[in-house]
């Protein structure tokens, strides 16, 4: 995962195009903010579910497919969070399917 884009799409959803904008609502550092926009790190859990959020997904999601990458050269670290990030699309899923459900009856 590129963080430019996460960071970008973040961006987007918040209706904002400047770094130091995005930074002010996370409440961390222009610099931070423009080190993830031009991937030469990767934000900490707290920031990357802010972000996940902003963009109208589940926090748990980012913060996963932030550490999947943070850790992507440890295979047990990978099957680690891969397996965090299915568990949150199958509750994603369920949530949905009860809402439809509900919404039939």
């Amino acid at each position: 995962m590129l963080m430019s884009g996460f960071v970008r799409e973040t961006k987007k959803a918040a209706g904002i195009s400047a770094d130091s904008d995005l930074a002010k609502l996370l409440g961390a550092t222009r610099q931070a903010v423009n080190l993830w926009s031009n991937d030469l790190r990767l934000p900490d859990a707290t920031h990357a579910g802010l972000m996940a959020a902003m963009q109208g997904r589940e926090p748990l999601a980012g913060v996963a497919a932030v550490e999947l990458e943070r850790h992507r050269d440890n295979p047990i670290a990978v099957r680690f969070w891969q397996a965090e990030l299915r568990k949150v699309r199958e509750f994603i899923f369920r949530c949905l399917d009860t809402c439809a459900q509900k919404s039939q009856a």
